[in-house]
């Protein structure tokens, strides 16, 4: 386990600074539930664009500052605001249930600004109807069936495989490469030393706990047995100013 990993709720209370000095508000995480990593970043750049967050990836963030609240962006405030805008639908992740996540000319929009000589790439361009060939494969583009809000995903309802409720606290960030680390799970009351439901159970998950996410009915499905999780080893949360807190963790093979 790394000494320390990112909280979603500590990075949604951030402020998006770029680099010159523009703010702007980060209002969500857009995961892939597929491989659960961080696809895309939802950003308020001050109402400039109406009621429509501005579109990012995560590669473009800098220095993550929580202490006082403020994530540097490797943008300019008019590089920013040319950001593509997030499309209002009726999805769990904010798009229309159907078509293609990625906007028009992705690639296109971010080649200037990601330095390749830095080893950033821009994100995979987007498929169209017409461009369905087989050799494009299902990684190339994301769609709105495949995402879900990190604001969204926390608070829902965890089933382990015998039927056992948690809700989800928070997500556990690696920033090295933008996957879900840990899910943060808490069972409302659970068993003390003779069987009585008497204290809260709070543990770690990591995503291969996890076996798939019904959004129909807004629970997340895991493949392991509520004893696995009271069994977990204790572990001191490993996220900032957590070191006071802790939690059983359950670590997985693969």
């Amino acid at each position: 386990m790394h000494s320390t990993y990112r909280s979603a709720e500590t990075l949604l209370a951030c402020r998006l600074v770029t680099q010159d000095g523009f703010e702007a508000r980060l209002t969500d995480l857009m995961l892939d539930a597929r491989d659960w990593h961080v696809r895309f970043l939802a950003v308020d750049a001050q109402n400039w664009a109406l009621d429509r967050d501005a579109l990012l990836t995560p590669r473009i963030l800098g220095t993550i500052d929580e202490v006082r609240g403020r994530i540097g962006i490797n943008l300019t405030a008019e590089e920013l605001k040319a950001s593509p805008l997030l499309d209002v639908g009726s999805g769990r992740a904010g798009f229309a249930e159907a078509g293609v996540l990625t906007p028009p000319h992705w690639r296109e929009h971010w080649r200037a600004r990601i330095a390749p000589e830095a080893g950033l790439d821009p994100p995979p361009p987007p498929v169209h109807a017409a461009e369905t060939a087989p050799d494009l494969g299902a990684e190339t583009a994301l769609s709105a069936d495949q995402m879900i809000r990190a604001d969204n995903l926390r608070g829902l309802r965890a089933e382990t495989a015998d039927g056992s409720e948690l809700r989800i606290l928070d997500l556990l960030i690696d920033d090295t490469d933008w996957s879900v680390a840990y899910f943060d799970l808490r069972r409302a009351a659970d068993r003390g030393a003779r069987g009585r439901e008497v204290r809260p159970l709070r543990c770690l998950l990591p995503p291969s706990g996890v076996d798939w996410l019904n959004p129909k009915t807004e629970t997340l499905y895991l493949n392991v047995f509520i004893q696995e999780l009271r069994d977990a080893p204790t572990q001191r949360l490993p996220v900032a100013g957590g070191a006071g807190t802790a939690v059983r963790v359950l670590h997985l093979a693969g």
